[in-house]
């Protein structure tokens, strides 16, 4: 379920401890080209550093601007241990995952070659993304299909790697 949580950090930290008090965690979503802000911007420090400790996967949408994944890695490099999911895999999620071990990508709005790179440097670390509604799912799972990997690495992508890394 999709839940918008906070209009400021502070909101947002707050609501992951009362969340983790609850035993109600979810994976956290920033959309910074969307909303207009940078998630290396020192504003986040705080949440960043509460969901690295949680270990909660935190998805950030990349894209260009204020979504490069050059922003986001910058993040992952001040909170090394944050699990974090780089939205929409492009070349430059793949030069981050390359950097750091606790970041993951998902495939929506990609293309057969970069499924083919990421995979190629981390099957594990690949998850199947669909964005819907902004995409079609048997669009996006084409995209898998058509891509030069195994099957083993298939079912890897399409849910072995999202349910391993959702049980940790």
């Amino acid at each position: 379920m999709h839940k918008t949580i906070s209009e400021t950090p502070a909101d947002a930290q707050n609501t992951v401890d009362r969340a983790a008090a609850e035993g109600e965690l979810m994976p956290a979503k920033q959309r910074s080209l969307v909303e207009c802000f940078r998630p290396d911007h020192p504003f986040f420090a705080k949440f960043f550093s509460r969901v690295e400790e949680l270990r909660l996967p935190t998805l950030i949408h990349t894209g260009d601007g204020f979504s490069s994944p050059g922003l986001a890695l910058k993040v992952a490099r001040k909170h090394p241990n944050m699990v974090m999911i780089l939205g929409h895999l492009k070349e430059g999620c793949i030069g981050a995952m390359k950097e750091s071990q606790d970041i993951y990508v998902e495939t929506s709005g990609t293309l057969p070659r970069f499924v083919e790179m990421a995979t190629h440097l981390d099957e594990n670390r690949v998850l199947f993304g669909s964005d819907i509604p902004y995409y079609r799912f048997p669009t996006q799972a084409a995209i898998i299909e058509a891509a030069d990997i195994t099957s083993k690495t298939k079912r890897k992508v399409y849910s072995e790697n999202f349910e391993r890394l959702f049980k940790e």
